[in-house]
């Protein structure tokens, strides 16, 4: 009997993590053993009669990773190594500009006279991801649909192996006939539509008229079955109209809505302040209004400003903030910045920067993709190295405040752009987590959900 992997499977491998299985469907890495990756080499390489009393290949048939099929390894599924570490997925600003005006736009949309890149240009940044090994993007701008070559770079990343994971878009300028050009290659990303209340929508994006077309776009993709989350910013005005605005949305089957706070970057900083509304107001508000949310059931999950997140009819529920005790002696193993640690933000001039709300940080250099290789992406000499390099022990080496508190293995030492915007440092602390967890909100959410009969996620 002959055996070999599952179609939807390649074996692929990273610097010091040399062994893994890729379901080329979804874009999950899936790592595994050096003992685990020669039995399925031996199982796909002869016959597997005699091997069928092993444990781990016994294990692989039941999951279906192998399979009975008498043939060799598709070209594809055959193993490959990066010379890169593992990175996760890559989130792609394809442009600066935009139809819009938002009044929050932290890379400054509504007035850059920065130059995007062409679709060369383009297509030589998806190399770039193919070369590293990256399999997931999604993507953003400025407006990703005002370009015309749109669905070209798309197809060209579908060509490369890379999975299409997300599009974050205000869906004014999107069409059937993208939909249907994205449909007939093989997409169907998550579409994040920009929707900011039904009352203070047109106000936030600087458009008359930009709810409807939110709402059209949405109308458009659930027509043609298609994932859909909304992002949702919340502002003084809004915060009060949370209920009324998810009552008003759940008959629209989008999938979930994304709450999220402003940050003082951008077009926000010369104009935002006298509508901001703080963290403090927002977990106040949320624990007031948390069980009629639980009682009503919405039929999405919801985000709320990484404070809580419910699932679908309030099925489950889980603490974005609390990332897991973790023992000291890991300290220096886990990154202080796991989005940097495990995704590429890339602006549109093909910056790497780490973060799409920190940006580029003053004094710091950042590598341009197009021009960097495995090496020189990840030494220490530049800002993305060092934020994406950076372990909860070095923070903490230099942050006496988070290195000390009680909460620091739970929160661990929460989020490098909050510290950032909070206090001018990088290494700083991160006040929304401590208004969290030392003020107690923490604590009085596990209770409540638990008087609510709310299971906590594992």
């Amino acid at each position: 009997m002959r055996m070999t992997l599952s179609a939807k499977f390649a074996l692929r491998g990273w610097k010091s993590l040399p062994y893994a299985l890729v379901d080329i469907t979804t874009g999950e890495s899936y790592f595994i053993t050096s003992k685990t990756f020669n039995a399925i080499i031996d199982a796909t390489s002869q016959d597997t009669a005699y091997l069928q009393e092993s444990e781990v290949i016994s294990c692989l048939i039941r999951e279906n990773i192998l399979i009975e099929e008498d043939r060799e390894l598709f070209d594809y599924q055959k193993y490959k190594q990066y010379s890169s570490r593992y990175i996760k997925n890559a989130h792609w600003a394809v442009t600066n500009l935009c139809n819009y005006k938002c009044k929050h736009c932290f890379i400054s949309a509504p007035t850059t006279t920065r130059k995007g890149l062409d679709t060369g240009s383009c297509k030589m940044i998806i190399d770039k991801l193919e070369e590293f090994g990256i399999y997931n993007l999604s993507i953003t701008g400025g407006e990703p649909f005002i370009r015309k070559d749109i669905i070209e770079i798309m197809q060209y990343a579908k060509s490369k192996g890379i999975l299409l994971t997300g599009i974050f878009t205000n869906g004014s300028l999107l069409t059937k006939k993208h939909i249907n050009a994205m449909l007939a290659i093989g997409l169907r990303p998550t579409f994040y539509i920009s929707f900011d209340g039904w009352e203070t929508h047109d106000w936030l994006r600087g458009v008359k008229g930009a709810r409807e077309k939110a709402m059209e776009a949405i109308a458009l993709l659930k027509k043609n079955h298609l994932p859909v989350h909304l992002t949702y910013m919340i502002l003084k005005k809004s915060l009060k109209l949370i209920l009324q605005d998810l009552d008003s949305l759940a008959m629209l089957g989008v999938d979930k809505i994304r709450f999220g706070l402003m940050s003082s970057t951008g077009e926000w900083s010369k104009s935002g302040e006298a509508h901001n509304v703080s963290f403090k107001e927002v977990l106040e508000h949320i624990v007031k209004i948390l069980p009629e949310i639980i009682e009503r059931k919405y039929p999405f999950s919801i985000d709320v400003a990484g404070i809580i997140m419910i699932e679908q009819y309030a099925s489950k529920f889980r603490i974005p903030m609390d990332k897991g005790r973790i023992d000291d002696e890991l300290l220096n193993k886990i990154p202080c910045c796991t989005c940097a640690r495990n995704s590429l933000y890339i602006n549109p001039t093909g910056c790497l920067t780490g973060c799409e709300i920190l940006g580029e940080l003053e004094g710091e250099h950042y590598p341009n993709i197009i021009t960097a290789d495995a090496d020189s992406l990840f030494c220490m000499s530049h800002g993305y190295s060092k934020l994406a390099n950076r372990s909860l022990g070095d923070l903490f080496q230099v942050n006496r405040d988070c290195q000390t508190c009680q909460y620091v293995t739970v929160c661990r030492g929460g989020c490098r752009a909050n510290a950032y915007f909070h206090s001018g440092n990088i290494n700083g602390v991160d006040n929304n987590a401590c208004t969290f967890f030392k003020g107690g909100y923490y604590e009085q959410i596990l209770q409540l959900m638990e008087a609510l009969k709310v299971c906590r996620c594992e």
